[in-house]
């Protein structure tokens, strides 16, 4: 990857590449989005064997297979780093993208669409269901098109735990290899030289299932176990299930050793084992439903740490859900579905009866889902990593005596339900990208300044801060301050409000409901002083000059922290005039680092320990200007910046005056993978 990554980020800004279509595209702000690797760059062929993957932002809808000639940018993978919340650059990393490309505008560029059964396969069952009432569900089982599927419905599946179920996986290669094999059976009766028949039968089916998803990396895997499974078999080697499952897991890391780095990888491996171990233990007990559904409950309880630790949260009916719906998918949708398709293939004309069947067939699971409503649960990590130590103990129970079993179980959770008291409050100053969002701690309770941006139907807030604030587990919000009312600050105000809905708001703008943030508020919050420096008053429409300028003060330790919003050059020589008391331990730098802010007799005046700014790294307005950092670095003072740092924490403890700094990519380890994508180095 390490060259696959320099080849195209080295090759220039602006670029000719011909590629070859790896996905479905959908749809977004920019045209459209999807997989390609890249066949050559500036008419210099690749070989086969490094050709980079890459994401295509498009003007035009491509389908896979498609070839394709365009002019376009080349931008790195930079993602936030945060506590919680999307990290872009491993899942890139875990999916082998190194690089993004964007279409040059209004620039020519040549389609071609080759002749392929999967495409021609695609569009005749895609017309077959156009008037279907769970198309983008038959989409997805069908061909892994998950393209079509709502916000909405997406929600569905997670608050009911089946979304699993809908990406094809594991499971589904399984069902088509049973169906396959069980099919081969029936054939290989009929004659004694077919004894294999069933394996191969088996083997075609899951192929071709694997074939029709576009050979995802899920459905790879699957191939892969199975091809291991097979050839131990063939070769009559004698193992034990737990060797099976250790070889596999050292084939498939040694053929993808970057697909640990991705949830779904460890999910299905870890179900796997847990279903392994189970099995091992119930050896000698008798089999049938019930056995099953004890089987299903322990899989379940011991799923439940990991499925918070990976997605924040769980969702407390997906064991009846899946209970209920794993076998109806299995036997009957599945299968349901394979059947529409090679009707599809064989006679059009009759497979829009097996198409509706399969609508029928579906109709009870969506019926189910309204009943799951707000059964998501969040989880916050103190509480995930008690569930995840009490399944271990559960794990190794048979170690112990009963009474040490049931001492570490109470350990466990006395260490949940017992809380130290709280000896420091926190400020964070999350990784935005251009924009500022600052979260204030103190005694599990917080304060919001500022949001960061918004866009179409997302924004930081729900991307970002919402998961940040559940991994803590907050619930609820205390104060909101808005510095002023530009988008890359105050974009995600409407989530905050709608979600979270803070007890207390202020800004500097005439909002319905807020309470003014102007020159000479004071308030005390969990005994912290906010000292509101500027602006003089309240306007209709704050922009960068009216931002809410607050100096936090712990009276009785002496820590400070001043956060300035976007305010101009102007504004702090105003602010200098006025007020005497400005020395803080942490600046937070105006307006991202702008030059049309941090003046030097402002920054003499506040005399920080750091200077901290939140920008985007390699954004377009090329913030932070070079001439401001090295006006800090002249005076002496430290500087941070979230696009180079990522999310920075400043912990101030009640026995100390020095602060003590963290940031997510310096302070903690850092892969090297994040440099390769980000700067281009290892």
């Amino acid at each position: 990857m390490k060259w696959q990554a320099s080849m195209i980020l080295h090759s220039g800004h602006d670029i000719t590449i011909n590629a070859e279509v790896d996905s479905f595209f959908k749809q977004n702000s920019f045209g459209y989005s999807g997989n390609i690797h890249i066949l050559s760059i500036n008419q210099i062929k690749i070989s086969t064997l490094i050709q980079p993957k890459v994401k295509l932002y498009s003007p035009v809808q491509l389908s896979p297979g498609d070839i394709v000639c365009f002019h376009v940018r080349v931008k790195p993978i930079i993602g936030l780093l945060n506590e919680a919340g999307f990290d872009s650059e491993k899942y890139y990393f875990g999916k082998h993208i190194v690089a993004r490309l964007f279409v040059e505008k209004q620039s020519d560029f040549i389609v071609i669409t080759p002749p392929s059964f999967r495409i021609m396969l695609y569009k005749r069952i895609e017309k077959l269901i156009e008037y279907n009432q769970y198309r983008p569900l038959l989409l997805a089982l069908s061909f892994s098109d998950r393209n079509e599927i709502s916000s909405q419905l997406w929600q569905q599946l997670k608050e009911t735990g089946l979304a699993h179920l809908i990406a094809i996986s594991g499971l589904h290669i399984g069902i088509a290899y049973l169906l396959g094999f069980s099919f081969g059976s029936v054939i290989a009766r009929t004659g004694r030289y077919l004894l294999w028949f069933p394996v191969l039968i088996g083997g075609i089916t899951a192929i071709a299932y694997a074939w029709l998803a576009g050979f995802s990396l899920p459905t790879q895997r699957a191939l892969c176990m199975i091809g291991v499974y097979l050839l131990l078999q063939i070769q009559q080697v004698q193992v034990s299930i737990a060797q099976k499952y250790l070889i596999t897991l050292s084939f498939l890391l040694t053929l993808d050793p970057f697909s640990c780095v991705l949830s779904s990888f460890w999910l299905s491996f870890l179900s796997v084992f847990f279903v392994l171990y189970f099995a091992n233990q119930s050896r000698e007990e008798l089999a049938g439903i019930r056995q099953w559904i004890k089987g299903h409950v322990r899989l379940t309880i011991c799923m439940l740490p990991v499925s918070a630790l990976f997605f924040g949260g769980i969702s407390i009916l997906s064991p009846l859900y899946n209970l209920i719906w794993i076998p109806w998918f299995s036997f009957v949708i599945v299968p349901g579905v394979f059947l529409a398709i090679i009707m599809s293939i064989i006679e059009p004309s009759m497979a829009i009866w097996f198409w509706k069947l399969t609508e029928y067939l579906l109709k009870p699971v969506a019926f189910s889902f309204d009943f799951a409503r707000y059964s998501w649960v969040y989880i916050s990590d103190h509480l995930s990593m008690c569930m995840l130590i009490l399944v271990l103990i559960f794990l190794i129970r048979h170690l112990f005596t009963r009474k040490i079993f049931y001492l570490f179980i109470l350990l466990t959770v006395g260490r949940y339900v017992y809380v130290l008291p709280g000896r420091t409050w926190q400020v964070d100053i999350l990784d935005v990208g251009h924009g500022l969002a600052i979260l204030i701690e103190k005694n599990q309770h917080y304060v919001l300044y500022d949001t960061g941006k918004g866009w179409g139907a997302g924004s930081i807030a729900q991307s970002v801060i919402d998961p940040i604030l559940h991994r803590r587990g907050a619930s609820h919000f205390d104060g909101l301050i808005l510095s002023h009312l530009d988008n890359d600050h105050a974009g995600g105000r409407k989530w905050i409000e709608n979600h979270w809905h803070p007890v207390w708001k202020r800004s500097s703008q005439l909002l319905k409901n807020y309470l003014p943030c102007i020159q000479g508020e004071l308030w005390v919050w969990q005994g912290l002083q906010f000292d509101v420096l500027w602006p003089p008053s309240l306007v209709k429409r704050a922009y960068n000059q009216h931002s809410c300028v607050i100096r936090i003060t712990d009276v009785t330790h002496h820590h400070t922290v001043m956060l300035t919003g976007d305010m101009t050059a102007e504004n702090e020589q105003q602010i200098i005039r006025q007020m005497s008391a400005l020395r803080s331990n942490v600046l937070i730098v105006p307006h991202h680092g702008s030059h049309t802010s941090s003046t030097r007799q402002f920054i003499a005046q506040v005399h920080p320990q750091v200077a901290i700014a939140s920008t985007g790294k390699d954004n377009q307005w090329h913030l932070p200007d070079v001439h401001v950092m090295q006006r800090y670095e002249s005076l002496g003072i430290p500087w941070l910046d979230t696009g180079d740092a990522g999310q920075v924490s400043l912990i101030f403890h009640y026995d100390s005056r020095r602060v003590e700094i963290h940031s997510k990519r310096f302070s903690s380890f850092s892969p090297w993978y994040r440099q390769m994508l980000r700067k281009q180095v290892e």
